[in-house]
């Protein structure tokens, strides 16, 4: 469920700049292999970043947080 969204707002990211540089930077914007270095990044962050934190802590997204101040 994070990894997901994780992955879907570094699409929206790479998106947004990959329209940036096409529409306002119009000279010089072409970058070699462009969808796979955006499929690393943005399939491939999210997923080290839960690995790391899996790894520190292997309940951290099971559901249930007994000391949770938001928690009634």
């Amino acid at each position: 469920r994070y990894y997901m969204a994780f992955v879907t707002l570094l699409w929206n990211g790479v998106e947004a700049h990959h329209m940036f540089s096409t529409i306002v930077k119009v000279f010089n914007s072409h970058v070699r292999h462009f969808a796979r270095k955006a499929a690393v990044v943005t399939w491939g962050f999210p997923f080290a970043l839960i690995a790391a934190t899996l790894t520190v802590d292997a309940k951290a997204f099971d559901g249930y947080y007994e000391s949770c101040t938001f928690r009634l």
